[in-house]
């Protein structure tokens, strides 16, 4: 995840912003990563009526985690959370998430920050409405 944030300060367009929600082991590691950016959000924890205000505001839903079996073996409450708010799925996950967004075409899988910024073209026009 740090990765990620290191790349996206440095190719996001200046209106983009990234927020990361919740706390954990990370966090601390993130806000460093972050390294005060305006574009990037470190909103902490946050209660559902919040959370759903923020996926009402947002373009995409986010899902960095790495590609273990515990993660690739199921499919995440943050699918459901992102599916349900229509928005598509950035995700490095490969198993049951990538099978649920292949088939339904719900957004896009990378392998690296590399991959996942060459994605960001993606997040307008007419491939963000067809698989939002």
């Amino acid at each position: 995840m740090p990765a990620i944030i290191r790349a996206f300060r440095q190719v996001a367009p200046a209106d983009w912003r990234v927020v990361i929600c919740g706390s954990g082991p990370l966090e601390a590691t993130m806000r460093d990563a972050a390294g005060g950016d305006p574009g990037v959000i470190m909103a902490g924890w946050q209660e559902p009526a919040r959370v759903r205000i923020l996926l009402e505001h947002a373009t995409a839903g986010l899902i960095p985690y790495p590609r273990r079996p515990d993660f690739m073996g199921a499919c995440g409450n943050k699918v459901g959370e992102y599916l349900a708010a229509g928005l598509p799925i950035l995700t490095s996950l490969g198993g049951e998430t990538a099978r649920v967004i292949e088939q339904g075409e719900a957004g896009w899988i990378y392998d690296t920050p590399a991959g996942l910024l060459r994605l960001l073209p993606a997040l307008s026009g007419a491939g963000l409405e067809r698989r939002s």
